[in-house]
């Protein structure tokens, strides 16, 4: 089967972009929603059943080849974790890639032959990101943790019909979960802390399902990035119950019963969401998406050696951060 087309960009301005419909291929990221898309999505219509409905809408084989896997797993790497320059559809691909590598190092470390490893993804949506996960890592048991029951089953089609068997899906809030305590090897998150990053009761739930020895990784936006108010509706995100991320809340929220690593991973790549931006809503010709990758290029060889630079003097200017976090030998031991 060939690969389907570049999808639409819908549902959240600042975190995991839900694929949507088939839009025509290009090198430009998804394409202008039409009317009733934007509907949709309109902040009025994001009632308390919204992402229960929203779900519903799609089949698996609306996004992916859902009859081989190698050609899946293909197209989610070059979907969600390729550069933008490379052809990834998600201008966050090295942001979220960087995470996927640490979580599967991570893993690899803390193999044991008593028992297979488990892995909780934390708001998986489509289910993608669980299944891809489970595929990868066979020894492993993935659990894709989203609130919506149309989204655990959206998730359960796609792991079934690829014949995906080491993973499943549960539909519960991250605030109280019905998991052991300490079950969990490893915690990963696509645009999802921000979604809870006030909600202490989320971050005490992380620390009872986590082992001592685990760790927890979410990728997401930084709002402190002067940019990002150009091209995120901060009034809409309020309204859908989203929270600004900032250096603040995240201490916050994880207190002091972790250890906390944040680390910027993207600068410069911001410029690429504002020309899509711009593109998107100004109806630019497509000679322009072929310059936008060649300085998609250059923007991501100028992060590369931003990168290399303290963290204290980048983090502000990030548009991207990976949070690290683990649970305090010194607390577990009292």
């Amino acid at each position: 089967m060939t690969e389907t087309p570049k999808t639409l960009q819908i549902a959240c301005s600042c975190c995991r972009w839900a694929p949507g419909k088939a839009a025509s291929a290009g090198p430009a990221t998804g394409s202008p929603m039409n009317e009733q898309e934007k509907l949709c999505i309109a902040p009025e219509r994001r009632g308390k059943n919204f992402w229960e409905e929203f779900y519903t809408r799609f089949t698996p084989a609306d996004f992916y080849d859902t009859e081989n896997l190698p050609v899946f797993q293909s197209q989610f790497e070059k979907r969600v974790l390729r550069p933008f320059y490379k052809g990834g559809s998600n201008t966050r691909g090295f942001a979220f890639d960087t995470a996927l590598k640490m979580l599967f190092r991570e893993m690899k470390e803390k193999r044991r032959k008593e028992r297979p490893l488990a892995i909780l993804d934390v708001g998986s949506g489509f289910g993608d990101y669980t299944v891809y996960i489970a595929s990868k890592n066979p020894d492993a048991h993935v659990i894709g943790l989203d609130a919506a029951v149309s989204a655990k089953n959206f998730g359960e089609s796609l792991s079934a019909t690829l014949k995906v068997t080491n993973c499943s899906f549960l539909a519960e809030s991250i605030s109280k979960t019905s998991l052991a305590d300490r079950c969990i090897d490893g915690i990963i998150g696509f645009g999802a802390l921000h979604h809870f990053v006030t909600e202490r009761q989320a971050a005490e739930e992380i620390g009872r399902v986590l082992r001592p020895d685990g760790c927890a990784i979410f990728v997401d936006s930084f709002h402190e990035n002067p940019l990002f108010g150009l091209f995120h509706d901060n009034k809409a995100m309020k309204e859908m119950g989203d929270h600004m991320m900032n250096t603040r809340a995240i201490e916050r929220f994880w207190g002091e019963h972790f250890e906390l690593e944040i680390i910027p991973v993207e600068w410069t790549a911001m410029i690429d969401r504002l020309i899509n931006y711009i593109r998107q809503h100004l109806g630019l010709k497509a000679g322009f998406s072929r310059l936008h990758l060649l300085l998609s290029r250059l923007f991501f060889l100028m992060d590369r050696r931003i990168e290399k630079l303290p963290g204290r003097l980048t983090l502000p200017f990030a548009g991207s951060i990976i949070t690290v976090v683990r649970p305090r030998a010194d607390l577990l031991a009292r």
